[in-house]
């Protein structure tokens, strides 16, 4: 079973804002809220991101070039995030505040972490990731920035890239229904939630949950949403299940087993077996989309 190296200090930060919300009644009136506690855990937050944001660029073999295509010496966090971009088009990705102990009119809109907006001809910076460098490098004179707005931001950053670093695959191989496919994503946090819509390439027209569309148009929903959306839904399609990941190592096994001959050479065990790369056709798939 592969190690988690990182959905569990995230889950221990999330742990301990939740406690920090039983102290502080969190609504938008008490964003700017600071304290010692909430400088701490921005620190273990951020260097948290910059920790994965590296991971991520390294199994994806991310290169870090210049102007000129030369090596850069040093790669800062704004780098591995622009070459996250490049794959996943993280920067557009929302997250929902969705913490019940929480007002429900905390933030006006859905958090987008990793959105810069222009400032002139360059971008602005990270309000969150500002504020961590300025708490780590003179906590004293900017201790005010250690703000509930600027760790649930923080913490929404770092949700999302824990779940393009697991790039974690869900499917159902017997129905349609696409909030039931995605409850294993949305059960990985108690505070935030990620966005999903339909890959309207595999959509014909069909439920995407029962009895919960009503009036509403998925296709609509989708055209707009897939831009902001980190996992996309598809259906009928062919995905390599933990069966039949069981079934080719097996098969890879099997076909590497080799008898020793008297004359010192060696023959396959199993003539008739080969590796295999066996798929089983789903009902319903959803992944996180690459960049294009």
């Amino acid at each position: 079973m592969k190690q988690e190296f990182f959905w569990p200090i995230y889950s221990q930060i999330e742990k301990e804002f939740i406690e920090v919300s039983y102290c502080i009644n969190i609504d938008c009136h008490q964003l700017n809220v600071y304290s010692i506690k909430i400088a701490d855990l921005i620190l273990r937050t951020v260097s948290e991101c910059e920790n994965i944001a590296k991971a991520i660029c390294k199994r994806e073999g991310s290169e870090f070039l210049d102007k000129k295509g030369n090596p850069i010496r040093r790669t800062y966090f704004p780098h591995y995030m622009d070459a996250i971009d490049s794959i996943f088009s993280i920067k557009s990705k929302l997250v929902s505040f969705d913490f019940d102990n929480a007002d429900e009119n905390t933030f006006d809109q859905k958090l987008m972490p990793f959105y810069r907006e222009k400032d002139g001809d360059s971008l602005k910076k990270w309000s969150w990731y500002d504020a961590y460098n300025a708490i780590k490098h003179d906590r004293v004179e900017n201790y005010r920035k250690a703000n509930l707005n600027n760790l649930i931001n923080a913490m929404a950053a770092l949700f999302l890239l824990n779940i393009y670093y697991s790039d974690k695959v869900v499917y159902d191989a017997d129905g349609f229904d696409s909030y039931k496919l995605m409850e294993p994503i949305d059960q990985l946090s108690k505070v935030f939630s990620i966005q999903w819509s339909i890959d309207l390439s595999s959509y014909d027209g069909r439920s995407i949950g029962d009895d919960k569309v009503g009036f509403f148009d998925p296709v609509s929903y989708a055209r707009v949403a897939s831009e902001f959306s980190t996992y996309l839904i598809s259906y009928d399609q062919f995905v390599k299940t933990d069966s039949d990941k069981g079934y080719d190592f097996l098969q890879q096994l099997q076909s590497s087993i080799v008898i020793a001959n008297e004359d010192g050479s060696f023959t396959k065990a199993y003539e008739d077996i080969e590796p295999t790369d066996k798929k089983t056709l789903v009902k319903a798939v959803a992944r996180i989309p690459r960049a294009k």
